[in-house]
């Protein structure tokens, strides 16, 4: 019996012992990540509104960030779900606290409703940013009839 008991105070001592040695390694990990950079944006969507279509036309909207770490921010890729997209972005490193833009350019096939998608891939630990790009490009007919609709109070 004493030897029974002297045995789970040595296991419990031995335990102990070991979840101190893998607490400290832990905290040691979580210190000695060092720089890392960082990225904001002034705005993760951008909402046109109503855009009057014109057939063959591009319209042009940037998406301005900032590298909020303290380690140069690498954009690795943009990559938009749509042919219809055509995006640029600096692939230098961005140095801390400066800032940047990625630019899209987009040609929307037809009139309708869009919502186009952009993923933000860096060297970040906030990668795989989603971006959204909205608008309702509308037929002129349609466009003249909002515009008129929008323009009128109401009495």
């Amino acid at each position: 019996s004493y030897l029974c008991g002297m045995t789970k105070v040595v296991y419990s001592f031995l335990l102990l012992f070991f979840m101190s040695l893998c607490l400290d390694s832990y905290s040691q990990t979580t210190e000695d990540v060092g720089p890392v950079p960082g990225i904001q944006f002034e705005s993760q969507k951008i909402d046109v509104g109503n855009v009057l279509y014109k057939k063959d036309s591009t319209y042009v909207y940037m998406f301005f960030y900032e590298n909020t770490g303290d380690a140069p921010l690498i954009v690795n890729q943009v990559r938009g779900h749509c042919p219809c997209l055509d995006i640029h972005y600096s692939v230098d490193p961005l140095p801390p606290g400066q800032r940047d833009t990625i630019v899209v350019r987009f040609t929307p096939s037809h009139a309708s409703k869009y919502t186009q998608r952009l993923s933000v891939f860096t060297n970040s630990p906030r990668s795989g940013i989603l971006l959204y790009l909205k608008g309702n490009f509308l037929k002129r007919s349609d466009y003249m009839s909002v515009m008129e609709e929008s323009s009128n109070p109401i009495l």
